[in-house]
């Protein structure tokens, strides 16, 4: 007869391992890194937004960069040779707050998603043009009204 102690040993060792597993099996598939970065500051709207995973992408299930105003700026997204990336190439955006959403089916099976967002900065070159346009607008418009009504 199989002596209580060595029953229980292997027993409880095959409990440990069960129990240390779902913490390697909830690894799911999720962002690793983003350019530009969560929180990012930009000193000019970039072309592209680079995407790369934990682990392997099966699909590419939506991407989403919106700009300062909310229009969609993404040309197009793809997915990179490597598996584990996905970029999108973007239309020129302005000044402001843009916010990335991203949703992908990793090869675990399982679906991922997230947001973030960054920032694009007004430059000393950006507000040295605005400047000149807003200058230009108040002579156009001084001009207008020096000329009085036709």
């Amino acid at each position: 007869m199989a002596n209580l102690g060595t029953v229980i040993r292997p027993s409880a060792l095959a409990l440990a391992v069960l129990l240390a597993l779902p913490g390697v099996a909830a690894a799911h598939t999720g962002l690793g890194r983003a350019a530009p970065a969560d929180g990012a500051r930009l000193p000019a709207p970039p072309a592209q937004v680079l995407l790369e995973f934990t682990g392997p992408v099966l699909a590419l299930e939506d991407l989403e960069v919106s700009g300062p105003g909310g229009e969609a700026l993404v040309v197009e997204g793809r997915r990179g040779l490597d598996g584990r990336s996905i970029d999108a190439r973007l239309r020129q955006g302005g000044v402001g707050t843009y916010t990335v959403r991203w949703a992908v089916q990793g090869a675990d099976g399982h679906a991922a998603s997230g947001d973030y967002r960054f920032a694009v900065l007004a430059t000393a070159d950006t507000t040295r043009r605005l400047r000149r346009a807003a200058a230009a607008l108040i002579g156009a418009a001084v001009r207008l009204r020096a000329a009085g009504p036709r």
